[in-house]
């Protein structure tokens, strides 16, 4: 609630009411993933589950889709992050391809913006500044494969990490993340190319 805090000194805030605390970022959206996602699990136990399970820019792909009687890998589309920015309409700027029984969690900077002097400032919250993140990353979508424990919450943590984190260091660590549990990712830069790292199938409108 806003109005648990109050205007301070020098660009600061105050607490208003005990208690209140500030959150640099949240894992909201991939918990409610992983809470669906377990519920409907738990409920159909012993058939086999196929689809999909949505929360904003969270997705959790279970088992393979089926279309036309025929059961295939899902596809995922990662935007444009600068589409929207420029008065466009939305489209994919890649594509992931080949998924199943993973969580799929986008951070980007079209998400929740605005733009002060041609500058676009971000929802998210660098802890370390307190600031909108400027780090010269545009869009992470981590994937996360189900059988990793919350699943959908963890990549939802990665990709707000990696969002605060210079390239290098980000790749670094997403690196790490994909060594220890099978994580795959698509980092986007301010100058339009792309890294992807770990088992990730990537491929442009082209292709």
């Amino acid at each position: 609630d806003p109005s648990f805090f109050m205007p301070g000194e020098d660009h600061t805030v105050v607490k208003s009411v005990a208690g209140a605390k500030l959150d640099f970022g949240g894992i909201a959206k991939g918990y409610m993933c992983d809470r669906i996602s377990s519920y409907i699990l738990q409920k159909y136990r012993g058939h086999t589950v196929d689809g999909m399970i949505g929360v904003m820019s969270n997705t959790v792909l279970l088992g393979k889709k089926i279309e036309y009687g025929a059961s295939r890998n899902f596809n995922v589309a990662i935007e444009n992050p600068r589409d929207l920015l420029s008065g466009g309409e939305k489209s994919s700027a890649l594509f992931l391809v080949g998924l199943s029984d993973v969580s799929v969690t986008t951070s980007s900077d079209n998400y929740r913006f605005y733009v002060y002097d041609g500058k676009v400032y971000p929802h998210i919250i660098d802890a370390k500044t307190g600031k909108p993140a400027d780090r010269g990353i545009i869009s992470v979508t981590a994937v996360v494969p189900d059988s990793v424990p919350n699943a959908g919450a963890f990549a939802d943590s990665l990709t707000t990490a990696v969002f605060c984190m210079p390239l290098t260091e980000a790749i670094g660590f997403l690196g790490e993340m994909s060594e220890k549990y099978g994580v795959g990712a698509v980092v986007i830069t301010s100058d339009h190319k792309y890294y992807a790292v770990g088992d990730v199938c990537v491929m442009d409108r082209g292709e």
